[in-house]
């Protein structure tokens, strides 16, 4: 951006009254410094305009050599007032200046395309604006010192949209974020990334609920599953990791995939030491195995009402029926896995019989410690 210094344009001391004026440097005035004048600069620079006590005040017009143009109000040899600035590139500034710079409300026309209509402030972007690229994004919102920062909302070319909190340019703070395939996610960012509380609804009616981290899962969270199956746990990465309570639609669980898992890994050309390959342990070694408790009341209140709020506007059926089953993981690896009975959540509120037995089926002998992953998938969606 080009910025007019008063020291450009100011004229060298002079005697008012003159009809015509040539200095020795060059410089060349014709009228009078109060009232209206023609001022010409040795290297080319025009001003014709008003003046007061030999300055450029009032309306008028300057041109330099290089093309630039400003026509508008003066006061002190400044752009003060009302003005059109325009420049060479074709780039063109309509608005309010003050002492030189863009100040107050004004629309900018880069001769890209990109187009702002707005605040400004000491030559910058500052307050309410609209700024629409030549792409067809558009950001709606508030502006400090040049930035989007405050409230807004933006619309991509692909018609992405964010309404929420920014800084510093970011999507930064609390915002929803709704993409063109229906997926929806409501909570916290951190420099354009998921991160902090939030929730992602997915266009095929998956969901979740709980933490996240650099745009991935990461922390507890509740993850609701298309089909009306349920996990709640923790996750690592993207990935679940530790433990966590699997409840599936009553006669819709799928079979354990541990044995199937576990004849991969048998497969596998990992070179790993004896000590490594757990799977097909001794009786010895599956009856050291970590016990995993039943749950307690407290988790089992909690669980009913969670589900029981999870399943409300169902119109398949009145009341649910979930199989219960106990996982543990590491970096979305299945190492452990205990089914417990049912959960039966009631929806008629006159008639709540919420049920929760658990009792333990069946527990995999096969357990391995940790095999690691060589990427993540990161969830990437963009604006």
């Amino acid at each position: 951006m080009i910025v007019v210094t008063a020291s450009a344009v100011r004229p060298p001391h002079v005697n008012y009254g003159f009809k015509e004026k040539i200095f020795s440097n060059g410089d060349v005035f014709i009228n009078k410094f109060n009232g209206n004048g023609k001022y010409t600069w040795s290297n080319g620079t025009i001003y014709d305009g008003d003046w007061v006590d030999g300055k450029m005040a009032g309306k008028g017009s300057i041109i330099w050599p290089s093309g630039n143009k400003y026509e508008g109000e003066f006061s002190g040899n400044c752009h003060h007032g009302n003005g059109t600035q325009t420049w060479k590139d074709g780039s063109i500034y309509i608005g309010d200046w003050e002492k030189n710079k863009m100040n107050g409300r004004g629309i900018m026309k880069w001769a890209n395309g990109d187009v702002f209509d707005g605040c400004w402030s000491n030559g910058l972007r500052h307050g309410n604006g609209k700024y629409m690229r030549s792409n067809g994004r558009i950001y709606e919102g508030d502006w400090v010192d040049g930035k989007m920062t405050g409230k807004g909302r933006i619309i991509s070319s692909s018609g992405n949209k964010y309404d929420g909190e920014f800084f510093g340019n970011c999507r930064h703070g609390n915002g929803t974020q709704t993409w063109t395939d229906g997926c929806i996610y409501i909570g916290n960012w951190t420099k354009d990334i998921m991160d902090g509380r939030g929730s992602m609804k997915c266009a095929n009616g998956a969901a979740y609920d709980g933490c996240w981290s650099n745009g991935l899962r990461h922390g507890f969270g509740v993850y609701r599953f298309a089909n009306g199956g349920i996990y709640i746990g923790t996750w690592s990465k993207g990935l679940k990791d530790g433990k966590g309570t699997f409840y599936y639609p009553y006669g819709s669980k799928q079979p354990s995939q541990l044995n199937k898992w576990c004849t991969i890994i048998r497969k596998s050309r990992f070179n790993r030491s004896p000590s490594e390959k757990v799977c097909g342990k001794s009786k010895s070694s599956r009856h050291s195995s970590h016990k995993i408790s039943p749950l307690d009341a407290n988790f089992c209140d909690s669980a009913s009402t969670l589900l029981q709020t999870a399943d409300e506007g169902r119109s398949d059926a009145s009341n649910m029926s979930y199989e219960v089953v106990e996982r543990e993981y590491v970096q979305g690896v299945l190492i452990r896995e205990i089914t417990l009975q049912y959960l039966e959540i009631t929806h008629d509120k006159n008639k709540r019989q919420d049920k929760f037995s658990v009792k333990q089926v069946k527990k995999s002998p096969c357990i391995w410690t940790f095999l690691k992953t060589s990427s993540y998938r990161r969830i990437s969606h963009q604006v």
